[in-house]
């Protein structure tokens, strides 16, 4: 499975359902990287529906998808 096939099945399953979609991530730290993002940028984020996204060294966090993310290493998400 690549990482289009998961975005697309986490977008399907996600829809309308809750406010954050995480892509190609381990949901283990997923709540604590939102919470983080949430205490820690509360006026970039506030309550938007947040994208994130897991890369082999990094996290980003968007609130659409054409916006330039934020970028956290993954030291955050332990």
């Amino acid at each position: 499975m690549n990482i289009t096939t998961q975005t697309t099945q986490a977008r399907k399953l996600l829809n309308g359902c809750v406010n954050v979609e995480y892509v190609y991530t381990n949901p283990k730290y997923m709540e604590h990287i939102e919470k983080y993002v949430r205490e820690n940028y509360k006026r970039l984020y506030g309550d938007k529906p947040l994208i994130i996204e897991e890369f082999d060294s990094h996290y980003t966090i968007k609130a659409n998808k054409d916006e330039s993310p934020l970028i956290l290493g993954k030291q955050v998400g332990k």
